[in-house]
């Protein structure tokens, strides 16, 4: 056999795995395979194993070696292949996260190694897939954390619009994730970009607002409906009624900062808060169902309340028009208000029961309350002018019954009938206050006619007085009597117009149907009456006036002419004298001759104190002191004469002199 060739040194093998290069491969194998040819050739040789046996031998060594260099190779080109899809993918994923992120350019990252030399290596100075992949996992760890962060962002952005959905909506978050009205924000992975952020977070702002301010609603509703169901006493309380009064609770927030007042709690927004958004056994929450039924709750109790305050006010009228007309004393009256409180049940009770217990009394005492809506009836009767015919056919109904056939009924016809006159004087009151007002008018003209007639009120004392209460009268007649007789005339005729009968009724014929009747006559036809006497008594009073003066003027004659002078009758229209000219010899021939001056000469006396056959007499109005007359005796004529033996005393007839 052939001898064994030399082994391979030590420093050879041990040189042959840091070398990287073919050559050095090569010549490692080529150590290999030769010291291990020798190795065997020794072997065999000492075994004796033929050349066949060797070669056969040698050959599937080789064939061994063959399978193991394969099998290597297939290994590390698997290898590459993974390198190579893990990096296509960190690629890929670095893109899909950037083009999330709204990256212009998103093939940048890994950009260097796309033009990488597959034979480079360390050795060879370019990159390897294990210093590619390396870089991109770095990156792609940046990525991934920037892009969990934002996906955080948008899912929470999005819950809290899905729970305040669901909350007003009364659906479950997962329902309200689904719905239409968040399917824009359904997808938390294509688009990561700040203002896809900032549109999740206003969305879900807008939603938290809307939350707060159904929050805001339905908290005033509840505490409305608490109030009206404290204040109404529902019982039983409905199931809802019953979620309303455990509904709100204190916010602790609010009571830690000392912002509420305890005693405020029943009516008060301020420190109160929903036990819950979501409908619970305790809590009606804030859903659109929520809020339609407290709505529709709200307002029956609240047309319940009026229904009550209605109901109360109708039996409290009826309560006080009992009481009135029982003559109930004060402490009993006082006693049954201070019973009674609010607009609960109990005070309806009380209300009934005392209504009932007052109809029982009215029921004992019928006959005399039938008495008393008689004696209201006939004070209407007064008041508004009713007509005999009426007051006679309700008197011939009513006045024949007595003992058991006045009951209840009875009285309520009374009633009835008073009410109905209670009514018409109240339509009637407008024009009764312009006839009252236009009756004492008339009182005050006629007044003032009888007054004007006595020549001698105004001398005495208080003249003045009167005469100032005559002119008001006077004015008041003068002005105000025109305006109220236009005014009450054109409501007589509206009156008229809205009562009259229509055509084809009874009475449509009769001239008086449908005016207004005062007293049993259409007050027109007062006014057209009273008008005429008023002329008529003008008439005759300015006719007796006439007359008077004409007897007057008669009587001045027939003194004139028994003194022998005439009267003085000045002549319509005024005349100017020319007193300058003439030949009056007098002292007053320059001046107007005053009425004690102005007589004839053969009424002149002679004789008198100094006076002359010869001489005129002086005027009686002359002033001067010379031949003076002495005037009449203040006694008349029985008492003692004027000095001078009688000369020159003036008659009664004559006129006194005026200084």
């Amino acid at each position: 056999g052939t001898t064994p060739g030399p082994a391979p040194s030590p420093d050879r093998r041990q040189a042959t795995p840091g070398r990287t290069d073919l050559a050095a491969v090569r010549d490692g194998l080529s150590d290999a395979a030769t010291a291990a040819v020798r190795r065997l050739e020794r072997v065999w040789d000492a075994v004796g194993v033929g050349p066949e046996d060797r070669a056969a031998q040698l050959a599937e060594l080789v064939d061994s070696f063959q399978v193991l260099c394969d099998g290597k190779v297939a290994e590390e080109e698997a290898l590459l292949a993974t390198f190579e899809r893990e990096i296509e993918s960190a690629r890929d994923e670095c893109d899909s996260i950037r083009r999330a992120f709204g990256e212009e350019d998103p093939t940048q990252v890994g950009a260097e190694g796309a033009g990488r030399d597959p034979s480079s290596s360390l050795a060879g100075g370019g990159p390897s897939l294990q210093h590619e992949y390396e870089e991109l996992q770095s990156r792609l760890e940046s990525l991934r954390t920037a892009r969990d962060e934002a996906r955080r962002s948008l899912l929470e952005c999005r819950g809290r619009a899905a729970e305040g959905l669901a909350a007003l909506r009364g659906t479950s978050a997962e329902e309200a994730c689904a719905s239409d009205e968040l399917a824009d924000m359904a997808d938390v992975e294509a688009d990561l970009t700040e203002g896809r952020r900032m549109e999740f977070a206003r969305r879900a702002d807008g939603i938290d607002s809307a939350v707060d301010a159904r929050c805001h609603e339905i908290v005033g509703l509840v505490l409305a409906c608490q109030g009206l169901i404290r204040e109404l006493e529902i019982e039983p309380p409905s199931l809802d009624d019953a979620k309303i009064m455990q509904s709100l609770e204190d916010d602790d927030d609010v009571v830690a900062q000392g912002g509420w007042d305890q005693q405020q709690q029943d009516t008060s927004q301020a420190g109160r808060t929903l036990a819950s958004l979501r409908e619970t056994p305790t809590c009606v929450g804030i859903s659109d169902s929520a809020l339609e039924r407290l709505s529709d709750r709200l307002r029956e109790l609240k047309g319940e309340k009026h229904r009550r305050r209605v109901l109360l006010g109708e039996m409290g009228q009826k309560i006080n028009n009992l009481w009135n007309m029982l003559r109930i004393p004060d402490e009993d009256r006082a006693k049954f208000t201070g019973s009674i409180r609010g607009l609960g049940s109990d005070t309806l009770s009380k209300g009934r029961a005392e209504v009932q217990r007052l109809e029982g009394l009215k029921g004992e005492m019928i006959g005399k309350l039938v008495k008393e809506q008689r004696r209201d009836i006939e004070g209407l009767w007064a008041e508004t002018g009713t007509g005999p015919v009426e007051r006679a056919e309700f008197a011939a109904r009513y006045d024949g019954l007595a003992g058991d056939d006045v009951t209840s009924a009875v009285l309520v016809e009374h009633e009835e009938y008073a009410e109905r006159l209670r009514a018409r004087l109240r339509k009637m009151r407008p024009i009764l206050d312009l006839i009252s007002r236009r009756e004492a008018i008339l009182e005050e003209r006629t007044e003032l006619e009888l007054l004007q007639r006595d020549p001698g009120r105004l001398t005495g004392r208080g003249a003045s007085k009167q005469l100032m209460r005559e002119e008001k009268m006077g004015n008041r007649v003068k002005r105000d009597l025109p305006k109220v007789t236009k005014a009450l005339e054109r409501a007589l005729w509206e009156w008229h117009r809205e009562n009259r009968p229509a055509d084809g009724d009874g009475g449509a014929d009769d001239p008086s149907a449908g005016h207004f009747a005062y007293e049993g006559v259409p007050y027109l036809e007062t006014m057209r009456v009273q008008e005429e006497e008023w002329r008529d008594r003008r008439e005759r009073a300015e006719e007796e006036r006439q007359r008077k003066k004409e007897e007057e003027r008669t009587a001045a004659a027939s003194k004139a002419s028994s003194f022998g002078y005439s009267t003085y009758s000045r002549l319509p229209g005024k005349k100017r004298q020319d007193w300058s000219s003439g030949g009056a010899a007098s002292s007053g021939a320059g001046r107007p001759r005053s009425a004690s001056n102005a007589r004839s000469g053969s009424s002149t006396r002679a004789g008198g104190r100094g006076g002359g056959g010869g001489l005129a007499p002086r005027p009686l109005g002359d002033h001067t002191r010379h031949n003076r007359p002495p005037s009449r005796p203040r006694n008349g004529p029985g008492a003692k004469k004027a000095a001078g033996g009688g000369a020159g005393y003036r008659p009664a007839s004559a006129p006194r002199m005026r200084f």
